[in-house]
């Protein structure tokens, strides 16, 4: 079946800027953005198909700015901002009981406007599968307030300031909430005999039949409410040393509190340790008992991050810049999975592969997960634990750039910078949790112990002129990590290799470009500059040329990295889409294993257009109206996804799939300015 996906996005924005005295300025800003996506699915009215169902998101913000000026020395800067966001996915069929309309009994026999159960079996080849695990929906507030006082001193200027934030996120999720019917996979081949009461083929065995097992969570769900405050304080010195050197010397002190739930249903894990130093035992500890912070992390405040910089003018035409900073980063807490509101007693699933209700019909109910006692280590078959270690670091990275600018004339500057950053206390998966077995087989270990590298080599050429002004920019860059953190690209969804070693996994990052070329342009078009209707046109052009990402071959549909075959070079493939790398470079692992490198081919890159044509237009002597006519990828050049990664797929090597949003789009732009 074809699926046409409907879509839409709004966005408004509003700035009024007030002078109230010489030495009073008020400024006001507020957005509104709107945006929906709908798949319908392979099967109309209900979901069917990844990707299918409504994604939603709405934002709305506010800022208000102050700007007081005390002398000509001193300047202070007030900022206050709101912002409202809200995404969502909802499932085909939300807000409809299609479980009850057709008798499907769900989980203990409870069933919610929510869709329909998942049901289905093995790769969806016989069965597509229907329905899916819930729907989700975020809530983000966050408040922010920010100071600054400039002091100019001789040939100092000192700036002094802080900012606190307050965020509050809400969750909404029914994690397995409809419950997962799961029937066997098991075909029958001539001369080969199906296990005891199957029938060996997946669409009888939904008809007639039992499933292989089952998975349920608790129908409905009851809202997740998490706050976390962000401070900082700051104090820097642009020192102007000499006419042509200027320093520029600071200090940044930063405190990332740990999220909390506000009715402290929250929990965590302290694990016990055998004699070898793994994990080998462990209870769940809840938020704000038994001297555990309401967060269950304690909190990291020695965040202190140096910044120094310096200025130096060779001559009239070139000068020397360069910077060092160490800057720390808000926790990346790591998706909708890796919350610790996500654990027992508070979010409870069960598989059940054997036993009282794990072999049911379609026509009868799935029992609800047993209760939780936090005081017993025992949990039921599917119920995982997050779990993040106590005293946990706050990210950092070391930032440097070292370069020269120097203006050759024509209103043209060239520039030639080395950037380079090192991260330090980075997320990593270490481990998921198994379905199954003691409590340390059951974690879903989260934790800052990644690294990261990058450098870069970053030409650029400027010209800002009346008529034709331009900037070309070129970039050559490495960048590689030793984990992929929770939200991976292409190189996989992996657990490491040793998480004892995280070295062992270090290789190109999943976002790693190796050349990338941008121009942009804009043309003042000189024709009928007399006319207030045909003249006064503007052309702007972005030109994009890049390499592609980097990414890694598996075993099977497995998140295990397949073998590589000696003497096969995986980069040397024809690059078309029947075959983009070389598949004869990678095979299935064996006992003894020569696992491949992590994210060792590289991908097809990005050519893209993007045009625009604007004019401003007078009102009046105090308003204006800009029109815009904007095009993306104007020729819809074809800009290709990752080919299939799967070593044994019959279309590995092949490219099936086009970038997200990448096809050719238009848009039309209007701003009043009064």
């Amino acid at each position: 079946m074809r699926r046409e996906n409907e879509g839409r996005f709004n966005d408004f924005d509003l700035r009024i800027d007030h002078r109230l005295s010489n030495t009073d300025q008020l400024f006001l800003r507020g957005s509104l953005s709107d945006s929906e996506k709908f798949d319908p699915g392979r099967i109309p009215g209900y979901q069917a198909g990844f990707g299918s169902g409504t994604a939603e998101a709405k934002a709305w913000s506010v800022a208000l700015g102050y700007n007081k000026v005390f002398s000509s020395a001193v300047v202070n800067e007030l900022r206050v901002g709101y912002v409202d966001y809200e995404y969502a996915f909802l499932p085909v069929g939300f807000g409809t009981n299609q479980n009850a309309q057709i008798g499907i009994p769900g989980p203990g026999g409870i069933s919610v406007d929510n869709g329909i159960s998942l049901i289905g079996g093995g790769d969806g080849r016989y069965i597509e599968y229907l329905g899916d695990f819930g729907q989700f929906r975020i809530k983000q507030n966050t408040f922010q307030v920010s100071d600054s006082l400039t002091w100019v001193k001789n040939q100092h200027s000192f700036k002094f300031g802080g900012t606190v934030l307050m965020a509050d996120l809400d969750s909404e999720r029914s994690q397995f909430g409809k419950g997962f019917y799961f029937y066997p996979d098991q075909v029958s081949t001539p001369g080969g005999r199906p296990d005891a009461g199957r029938t060996g083929y997946e669409v009888a065995e939904m008809l007639i039949g039992t499933t292989a097992f089952t998975a349920t969570g608790i129908p409905g769900f009851t809202p997740f409410k998490t706050r976390a405050f962000e401070t900082s304080a700051f104090v820097q010195d642009d020192w102007r040393v000499s006419p042509k050197l200027t320093l520029n010397l600071g200090l940044r002190w930063d405190l990332f509190t740990p999220y909390y739930e506000q009715d402290d249903r929250l929990a965590n894990f302290e694990p016990t340790f055998g004699a070898s130093g793994n994990i080998s035992g462990g209870t769940l500890v809840l938020a704000g008992e038994n001297g555990v912070p309401r967060a269950t992390v304690d909190k990291d405040w020695n965040n202190f991050g140096p910044r120094v910089g310096f200025a130096y003018q060779l001559d009239d035409k070139t000068v020397v810049r360069g910077s060092y900073g160490l800057l720390y980063a808000a926790p990346d807490r790591g998706g909708i999975d890796n919350q610790l509101t996500e654990n027992p007693p508070y979010t409870v699933t069960a598989f059940r592969f054997g036993g009282p209700g794990a072999n049911v019909r379609l026509s009868d109910p799935i029992p609800l997960p047993p209760s939780i006692d936090p005081n017993n280590p025992v949990l039921p078959d599917g119920s995982g634990v997050v779990y993040i270690p106590r005293e946990t670091k706050t990210s950092k990275y070391h930032q440097v750039n070292l370069g020269v600018q120097r203006e050759i004339g024509w209103q043209t500057a060239a520039s030639v910078f080395y950037v380079a950053n090192r991260g330090d206390n980075l997320a990593a998966q270490l481990q998921f949790a198994g379905f199954s077995g003691d409590i340390q087989g059951r974690l879903r270990i989260y934790q800052n112990v990644a690294e990261s590298w990058y450098d870069s080599l970053q030409l650029s050429l400027r010209r800002t002129a009346a008529d034709v002004s331009y900037i070309a920019s070129y970039t050559w860059g490495h960048a590689q990590n030793n984990a992929p953190g929770a939200f991976p690209g292409p190189g996989g969804f992996v657990t490491p290799t040793d998480a004892d070693d995280l070295g062992v996994d270090k290789g190109n990052a999943d976002f790693d470009v190796r050349h990338r070329f941008t121009l942009g342009a804009t043309w003042a078009l000189p024709f009928a500059k007399n006319n207030n209707v045909l003249g006064g046109w503007s052309l702007n052009a972005i030109l994009t040329l890049q390499t592609g990402n980097w990414f890694s071959a598996f075993a099977g549909n497995s998140q295990t990295r397949a073998d590589s075959v000696p003497g096969q070079n995986p980069n040397d493939g024809p690059r078309t889409t029947a075959q983009w790398f070389n598949t004869a470079a990678f095979t299935n692992p064996t006992p003894a294993t020569d696992r491949s490198g992590r994210n060792i081919v590289e991908g097809p890159g990005l050519r893209a257009l993007d045009l625009s044509l604007f004019k401003t237009f007078k009102l009046g002597e105090r308003v204006a109206l800009e029109v815009r006519a904007e095009s993306f990828n104007i020729f819809n050049t074809p800009q290709y996804g990752i080919p299939n990664q799967f070593v044994g797929d019959p279309n590995f090597g092949k490219i099936t799939s086009t970038r997200q949003n990448s096809e050719r789009q238009f848009q039309f732009a209007g701003r009043l300015t009064f």
